[in-house]
């Protein structure tokens, strides 16, 4: 593991790098996680998250949405017969666990808040995800689709794989999700949810005058992002088996019944043994059901791909 550190208007100093070094292992130590497993940690500020992404994969990209930033970013790459993965991490991630984790503690506070969990949540995810793609042997790169015509399987591919791999980030990492935490990220989720389906509605009203793709495209990634959130959620279950009666209420928040929870179950029962298209290919009832949530059916005519607007079918 090499620490990097491109923070704007900081000159790091090794007291710097030291402090980023015993916050990484106790993570590690938090989560089991293998730092053997891991290449570059880059630190960056916000302004310097997108040219750190780029410069572990050209291309990459990362959330950045009016809902959500991103402030961890997990690659994997092969290295001869391994997989070695680089990781992008926010600064504030690590100014949140000064408090608490500096040598000595900074100021006075020596008790963890809410903030200190889910700071050091951060980056136990994405060593969960670092974990995944050792266990799994993976280092798959699916292309984005969003710049093509609209296709079923393309974004299915895509957003299904986001899900697989929130899930066993997120199973891989729960050995740092407390039950403070976890009622946290319930609560996170569910506003992050209606959020995305306000803007969605908004961005989907016919007098907004996108193109039936743009629009496709939009309905389909607000299917995959909630059901994203669920499979996160779900995911901090592994080890917590008491938290699934709160997952399942949840997800009957937003459908009738719980049938990604009912999915997501099968799947982890067989981590890391998954056949990535086979689940994708399970997936992809539930993604219909939760486009609905959108007011929006995704259908097949004359072989093309297509959004059907619910609301004016009457």
């Amino acid at each position: 593991m090499r620490v990097e550190c491109d923070i704007a208007g900081i000159d790091p100093q090794p007291v710097l790098f030291g402090f980023f070094e015993r916050v990484l292992r106790y993570a590690a130590e938090r989560v089991s996680a293998d730092l053997r497993a891991i290449g570059r940690v880059i630190v960056v500020s916000p302004d310097r998250f997108g040219r750190a992404v780029n410069s572990i994969r050209v291309g990459a990209i990362h959330t950045n949405t009016e809902v959500v930033t991103a402030v961890g970013k997990t690659i994997a790459r092969r290295e001869q017969d391994h997989i070695v993965s680089d990781i992008v991490l926010h600064f504030g991630v690590f100014e949140d666990l000064a408090a608490v984790l500096a040598d000595p503690p900074y100021g006075h506070l020596t008790t963890w808040g809410i903030d200190q969990e889910e700071a050091l949540y951060v980056i136990c995810h994405e060593f969960g995800h670092v974990q995944d793609h050792k266990v799994r042997n993976d280092d798959s790169d699916v292309p984005d689709p969003r710049a093509q015509p609209f296709s079923i399987m393309a974004t299915a591919e895509y957003y299904g794989s986001i899900v697989l791999t929130e899930l066993a980030a997120c199973r891989n990492s729960a050995l740092a999700v407390t039950d403070r935490l976890f009622a946290y990220h319930i609560q996170q989720a569910r506003e992050r949810m209606i959020a995305h389906a306000a803007w969605l509605r908004q961005y989907l009203e016919p007098g907004a005058g996108h193109s039936p793709a743009t629009r496709a495209h939009m309905a389909c990634q607000g299917a995959w992002v909630w059901m994203t959130e669920v499979a996160k959620l779900y995911g901090s279950v592994f080890r917590h088996p008491d938290r699934e009666v709160d997952i399942r209420a949840f997800e009957a928040e937003f459908l009738s019944d719980v049938p990604l929870v009912e999915t997501l179950t099968s799947f982890s029962a067989v981590y890391p043994r998954w056949d990535v298209p086979g689940l994708i290919t399970e997936l992809i009832p539930t993604w219909r059901r939760y486009g609905e949530l959108a007011n929006v059916r995704f259908v097949t005519r004359d072989g093309t791909d297509e959004i059907e607007d619910l609301a004016q079918k009457g």
